[in-house]
């Protein structure tokens, strides 16, 4: 029991950073009991491990064979081909449009563009301090919260995004350095899947609990989705400085692969449009992340 006691109290200072993300009347809910700290509403104090694990096998016993065939079909067709990866090239296209449809209009008209640019950014930033000012003491206090922990776990996604193009010489060596697929989007594509995979996963567990065990999950999963949303969303870009930096200012190198060293000898133009192309790719989308997810 040390070790679940150990795993609740960081468990709920986590939730405690996220989750702050409803007020009603003043009070900050919270899903998991918060120690130490008063003005946190506790629940479910009454709630034992135990009954942790009767959900669990609560739910695991609700399980037929077609449950799982179905589920399987769903991250296959829907998480990994329509969601991450149809959803990815969709983005990409609708990106390309918006900018060559802005660089039209600069090279039209530069002054009236900067001109629209600027008083965009004006008002923003003062619908930024309406909004801000609208708030009350709490309110503003979950909104620092949420937004300094975005900002340390997309930050975290971020680090290990920037080692991941590198990991080619740990675990191909030297020669295989700029390897195809570490130097491409395909990491970032495999991490999106497995998030989205794993979240499918939550939700599929709480339309499976009793009723009354809803609320006590509810919260703590939406909880655990923001923060691996801004790890996938850090790693995106990680991904995408590196390739950047590999692109811009480590020099042209080939790309190499199983069975071949460049796609094209004596030249490195193809190298870098492949680069150049992942490295477009790799760019972090929020919009990916708004729709079509369980």
């Amino acid at each position: 029991m040390e070790f679940f006691n150990k795993f609740k109290g960081f468990f709920a200072q986590l939730s405690f950073v996220y989750g702050l993300n409803r007020v009603e009347e003043g009070n900050f809910r919270a899903i998991v009991c918060i120690p130490n700290v008063p003005t946190i509403e506790r629940r479910h104090t009454h709630d034992s491990y135990g009954s942790i694990f009767q959900d669990i096998s609560h739910v695991l016993s609700s399980l037929s064979v077609d449950d799982i065939i179905s589920f399987f079909k769903s991250i296959l067709f829907e998480d990994l081909i329509k969601n991450t990866i149809k959803a990815k090239f969709i983005n990409l296209i609708t990106s390309f449009k918006s900018i060559f449809k802005n660089l039209a209009e600069f090279i039209r008209s530069p002054l009236k563009t900067l001109s629209t640019l600027k008083s965009w950014f004006f008002d923003f930033v003062q619908q930024v301090k309406n909004k801000w000012n609208s708030l009350t003491k709490k309110e503003k206090h979950i909104f620092i919260i949420r937004a300094l922990t975005f900002v340390v776990t997309a930050s975290l996604g971020a680090y290990f995004g920037v080692q991941i193009p590198d990991k080619d010489i740990t675990w191909f060596g030297i020669g295989s350095h700029r390897n195809f697929f570490t130097h491409s989007v395909g990491p970032a594509l495999l991490v999106e899947f497995i998030y989205r995979a794993f979240r499918r996963l939550l939700y599929g567990f709480k339309e499976r609990l009793p009723a009354h065990r809803v609320n006590y999950w509810s919260e703590s999963i939406v909880h655990v989705d923001n923060c691996l949303k801004s790890l996938v969303l850090g790693f995106y870009a990680g991904i995408t400085f590196h390739l950047g930096k590999d692109l811009f200012f480590d020099g042209s190198q080939s790309i190499r692969g199983p069975g071949f060293n460049t796609f094209v000898k004596n030249t490195y133009i193809d190298d870098n449009l492949y680069l150049g192309l992942q490295t477009i790719l790799s760019t972090p989308s929020f919009e990916s992340f708004k729709g079509n997810l369980p």
